[in-house]
């Protein structure tokens, strides 16, 4: 211990010495940057450079100049990312940060080093494991900054672990390849290829994809920590001067048996490979990510951008026809029972037969989605390959479930596909599983869709049909009791009920008429009959259909002079008829008022008429005031003197919706105004003259 305190010691010594040269470098740059129209080159090595300074900062116990070093590499690595130039305002920003660094640095350089200090560092360190224990070990440390990479070899090597180093990406991946180390540490910020370059080579090599790499930064920005998780990294550290992290950290990989096995055989090293050779391999392997990202983006865009799973799997034989050389190509699938089929480049015959075949050979089988994978182009030269060329063929399956095939084929015989081709196709496959499948289901909600759109509509027609049916009837009843009031024999009290049950009828036909307009209304279908009306002539009918059920409710019927409105005469009856049969039924012992006021509108060529049917009920809560005029909305009001809602029902849920549509079928519109304990207003508008009515009816159709 007391021989890595020394050595740790003279490489903090060196790296003070070296610090006013480091920051004199790091100034100039910047007033490079300044003077030669902000040469982004000039940005980037200022940021290497601050990067350098945060991580040997950390390292050698200056946390004030990591801190000031960091903040300074954060803020440039913006302009970078974004590939934007500092404003004036950001400029004066760096300036001040490059002065903080400064100042920071000249309190390192004056401080000295600390007896023991560097000794301290090792006192929480996890007993050295024995070389017996744990023979042959390696480590590699990538690291571009020398004292670091010192610091850290000499560090690890105190350890007992054998170690190796490089000193940027490139040479990183070459080092491993010829020494095939136990774990890979290397830093995320170098020149050149990034740790994060190197991680994902690494990973997605055969012989080092298992190897342990753990990536060290300066940095701890979440997006940081984000792409070394995309990269395939094993762990994620940020530097600092407590080593002991990073030799706790590296003894957990190399100890553990999911490394190499002590004593067990270590894979065979390769010849170094020459860096120009390194860096082919590099860019064919940045290359083949490059596809697979384009072939990803496109399959997602497949499934985005097509309406049907016919079409979606067109599409996706097309795109197919894109990256891969084949004479024909088919994609089957399964949906109820149904076999869709889609080919490309295939003649007429070829896809009958396809489809023949695969009909006959899946009959048998009711579970299609099992055998579809199987079937369709598993019988050489019988299914899709007439001529005995070479096909290849891949499911389509998401979360373990089989529901189709894709399969691409050649005509001449002995014209076999190559291990590229056969990867590219598998990975076309498989990424177009999960679209496929999203595709697939759908397919699955738009045909239920229908199928519920479909019996929607049967209901409607036979309700419609049965309200007709009803409403005749009710006519024909209401007929036969109102003939028998002209009976001289009958008494007060008989021919008062009849009277009622007259007036009943007549409610229960308007009742069965309004669901029959609705659903005219509904469809645009309803023709209004507008004329100029004697409004209060109107109302004051409307209430004497009342009249019998307000005077046992002790509720008082009220009607001012209403001016005339132009409109459809049998829907403002019913309106009226709706607001008021409601104020009266959910009001005790008060009154019920009809009034108009002309509105104020807009446009001065516009005269409206704005209707109320007010009562001193029950009142409505606030919370069910904007869905009272939705349809089957049924709002619960309550008595005086509750504090919650009881149960009553304002109405079956279609009357009020039957005012709505009627109002704004005129132009016009309808809403309440109500409090609990404290009555109703119903008020709607109306328009007062043709005019008006015609303006606001194109309005509407417009709309």
């Amino acid at each position: 211990m007391e021989r890595l305190a020394g050595k740790l010691a003279a490489l903090r010594e060196n790296f003070v010495n070296q610090l006013p040269e480091r920051l004199q470098t790091l100034e100039k740059t910047w007033l490079d940057f300044q003077q030669q129209d902000q040469n982004p080159e000039a940005l980037k090595e200022i940021r290497t450079m601050a990067h350098r300074l945060a991580g040997s900062g950390g390292t050698f116990g200056f946390p004030a100049l990591s801190d000031r070093s960091r903040e300074l590499e954060q803020f440039i690595q913006g302009f970078l990312l974004n590939e934007t130039v500092p404003s004036v305002e950001e400029t004066e920003e760096i300036e001040a940060r490059v002065s903080a660094l400064r100042r920071v640095s000249e309190e390192a350089m004056g401080g000295g080093v600390p007896e023991g200090e560097n000794a301290s560092l090792f006192q929480q360190i996890s007993p050295t494991p024995s070389p017996s224990d744990t023979p042959d070990r390696s480590v590699l440390i990538v690291e571009d900054d020398p004292e670091q990479l010192a610091a850290f070899a000499a560090a690890l090597a105190e350890q007992g672990w054998k170690v190796h180093k490089a000193a940027d990406g490139l040479d990183g991946i070459r080092a491993a390849f010829a020494e095939m180390p136990d774990l890979i540490v290397s830093d995320v910020m170098m020149p050149g290829l990034s740790g994060y370059h190197l991680c994902r080579f690494l990973k997605s090599s055969t012989h080092l994809r298992e190897t342990p790499v753990v990536l060290l930064t300066s940095l701890g920005e979440q997006i940081d920590r984000f792409w070394g998780q995309q990269c395939g990294a094993d762990a994620f550290m940020i530097k600092s001067r407590d080593l002991s992290k990073l030799l706790a950290l590296t003894n957990t990989f190399l100890s553990s048996q999911a490394t190499r096995p002590p004593g067990g055989p270590r894979p065979s090293p390769t010849t170094p490979t020459p860096r120009g050779v390194l860096s082919a391999q590099v860019a064919g392997m940045l290359d083949g990510l490059l596809r697979e990202t384009k072939l990803r983006e496109e399959v997602a865009r497949l499934g985005r951008t097509t309406a049907s799973l016919e079409e979606f799997q067109r599409a996706s034989l097309e795109f197919l026809a894109q990256i891969a050389t084949f004479d024909k190509s088919a994609m089957l699938m399964v949906l109820d029972q149904e076999l869709l089929v889609a080919t490309d480049r295939a003649s007429a015959e070829e896809f009958t037969a396809l489809v023949d075949r695969t009909r006959q050979a899946i009959a048998s089988n009711p579970d299609l989605t099992d055998k579809i994978n199987r079937v369709p182009f598993n019988v050489p030269d019988q299914q899709f390959s007439e001529e005995g060329g070479p096909y290849l063929t891949a499911p389509l399956n998401a979360d373990g479930q089989d529901f189709g095939s894709v399969c691409i084929g050649r005509r001449t015989p002995g014209d076999d596909f190559t291990a590229a081709e056969l990867g590219l196709f598998e990975l076309f496959a498989r990424e177009l599983g999960a679209i496929a499948a999203a595709a697939w289901g759908r397919e699955v909600i738009s045909r239920k869709n229908g199928e519920l759109q479909q019996l929607t509509e049967m209901k409607d027609r036979l309700s419609e049909l049965l309200v007709h049916d009803v409403k005749n009837t009710t006519w024909a009843v209401g007929l036969a009791v109102e003939s028998l009031v002209d009976d001289p024999n009958l008494s007060e009290q008989k021919l008062r009920t009849i009277k009622e049950a007259s007036t009943g009828c007549r409610l229960l036909a308007d009742m069965l008429v309004s669901l029959l307009d609705i659903a005219k209304m509904e469809e645009a279908e309803f023709r209004l009959n507008p004329s100029l009306l004697n409004t209060s002539q109107l109302a004051r009918e409307v209430m004497e259909i009342h009249e019998s059920r307000a005077r046992r409710r002790s509720v008082a019927l009220e009607l001012e002079d209403l001016p005339e409105i132009f409109a459809d005469a049998d829907l403002i009856r019913r309106i009226l008829s709706n607001l008021i049969g409601n104020a009266v039924k959910h009001t005790q012992k008060g009154r019920v008022r009809v009034s108009a006021t002309t509105a104020d509108v807009d446009d001065a060529r516009d005269r409206l008429i704005q209707i109320e049917v007010a009562d001193t009920g029950m009142g409505i809560a606030p919370e069910f005031q904007k869905e009272l005029f939705q349809k089957y909305v049924q709002a619960k009001v309550q008595k005086k003197g509750t504090s919650t809602p009881r149960g009553f029902r304002l109405d079956r849920g279609l009357g009020l919706y039957f005012c709505r549509l009627a109002a704004e079928a005129h132009g016009g519109r309808i809403w309440v105004e109500s409090a609990l304990n404290e009555g109703s207003r119903f008020l709607f508008l109306m328009p007062a003259d043709e005019a008006t009515f015609t303006r606001l009816r194109k309005a509407r159709e417009s709309s």
